[in-house]
């Protein structure tokens, strides 16, 4: 399986707090720009009706109606236009004027503006209104009209903010509207020196702030991780011999130092368990190397060499034994008694290993040292058996899965004489074969003074023991 290319820790962390800065500047940028907008246009608005409603209470409505019939100029109405004039230089708007709404035109009454500017109307003009300027209007052409502004963003006129105040006469009823257009368009200048500034402060103070939290993330997590890495690796590398030394060090004082406790235990643990894992392997490897030398010491005990009995042509003999553990309790052996008998011995030791061994060690040699010529081989085992019990440590099975044989061979006429049951004992084609069997089992080692059987077989019933 291909494995994925691996990115570190820390570039990871960098690159995720430059994408949250990023993120966040990208989120603060529009709602702050958003919220300028709102109050720079509620400002210059409340700007436009505070001139226009200014401009109403200073003038005269009665002598509107005059200017609007004749459309003749007198002091009063230069009285009127210099203070208008005034008001637009101190203040700034980019239309100020007064104005009667008819139906499909609106007639001027002051438009007041510098000498030579351009758009300037003249008393009596007439213009056609513009965007949704007929409706509003009409609708602040009203005896207790409310607050009208008027918000516009076109090619011809710009971004304005339009407000209408309407200019009663003496009875109350509408005489004009005092009208200011106040020009926007700054704001848009400024909403884009703000976004600006707005970027290059939030991005300064992200970058700062995501700078100070990395090299703090780096202090208290990414230095401990690459401590505890380093160590980790040193130790596979080049302590695991060393564990006792071993020590790592942080003073964090949070989970990293928990962490690192942690780290310290285990190689203390892991020194602990080493130490007793090669002292385990020591000894099963001394133990290992004792019992090789118990099963060569065993396999010499045992007649090992072929031909057994060179010099004698009647018969031949072989016999070979592979325990199950490296030392066992099953052996063989076969000796002469005289030059007329062949003594052959199989037998099983209950249990395995070197309890058993040792215990076909001590039964192979009293039953060679008790077997003599003219000695009923009953006596002999009941003579071992007896020797055998003064220790229960342990019992000796003589046995075998095919067949069991025990005594001694008469060369001479070819004739086993049994000690115990269920002999067999083949001879050579050219010889007879002689079969002797008896149905009850025997065991030596378990009870001492057997019953006799025949006077011949040393027989002790029981499960275990010598057989």
């Amino acid at each position: 399986m291909k494995k994925s290319r691996k990115i570190k820790l820390q570039p990871k962390l960098l690159l995720g707090l430059v994408t949250m800065a990023a993120a966040l500047a990208l989120a603060l940028i529009p709602a702050i720009t958003g919220l300028y907008r709102m109050r720079m246009e509620e400002y210059y608005q409340n700007m436009a009706f505070s001139l226009a409603s200014s401009a109403a209470d200073y003038i005269d409505g009665d002598s509107i109606e005059k200017y609007y019939l004749t459309g003749e100029k007198d002091e009063y109405y230069d009285e009127v236009a210099e203070y208008l004039l005034t008001l637009k230089r101190n203040i700034g708007p980019k239309y100020f004027y007064v104005v009667v709404p008819e139906d499909d035109v609106m007639v001027y009454i002051w438009d007041v503006g510098e000498p030579g500017e351009e758009g300037v109307c003249e008393l009596g003009d007439s213009d056609a209104y513009y965007g949704d300027g007929d409706r509003l209007m009409h609708e602040a052409f009203k005896k207790d009209a409310e607050q009208t502004i008027l918000v516009t963003e076109n090619e011809e006129y710009g971004y304005l903010a339009s407000a209408y105040v309407m200019i009663p006469n003496s009875e109350g009823n509408p005489a004009a509207l005092a009208s200011v257009d106040i020009s926007m368009d700054m704001i848009n200048a400024q909403i884009r020196q703000l976004m600006l500034l707005t970027l290059l402060v939030t991005l300064g103070v992200l970058l700062v702030s995501i700078f100070a939290y990395y090299y703090y993330v780096r202090r208290i997590l990414i230095r401990p991780l690459k401590t505890l890495h380093g160590a980790a690796t040193g130790l596979v590398e080049n302590n695991v011999e060393h564990l006792d030394e071993f020590h790592l060090e942080l003073d964090t004082g949070d989970e990293m130092e928990d962490l690192s406790d942690s780290f310290n235990y285990m190689a203390s643990e892991l020194d602990e368990y080493i130490k007793n894992l090669s002292k385990v392997t020591a000894e099963k490897e001394r133990i290992g190397a004792e019992l090789d030398v118990a099963r060569h010491i065993q396999a010499s005990m045992l007649p090992c060499i072929f031909p057994a009995f060179p010099d004698r042509s009647e018969f031949d003999i072989y016999a070979t034994m592979n325990p199950a553990k490296e030392v066992g309790g099953d052996f063989y052996d076969f000796f002469m008694v005289d030059k007329n008998h062949l003594a052959i011995v199989m037998a099983d030791v209950s249990g395995k290993g070197v309890p058993a061994a040792l215990f076909m060690v001590i039964g192979k040699t009293l039953i060679k040292d008790h077997t003599e010529p003219g000695v009923d081989l009953g006596e002999v085992f009941s003579e071992v058996n007896n020797m055998l019990c003064q220790s229960k440590n342990s019992a000796i099975k003589m046995k075998s899965p095919d067949f069991q044989s025990r005594g001694t061979v008469s060369i001479r006429i070819h004739k086993l004489n049994k000690a115990l049951s269920q002999a067999v004992i083949i001879l050579p084609p050219d010889r007879q074969r002689d079969t002797a069997v008896e149905d009850d089992a025997s065991c030596a080692g378990k009870v001492r003074d057997p019953r006799k059987v025949d006077g011949k077989g040393a027989v002790a019933p029981c499960e275990a023991g010598l057989r």
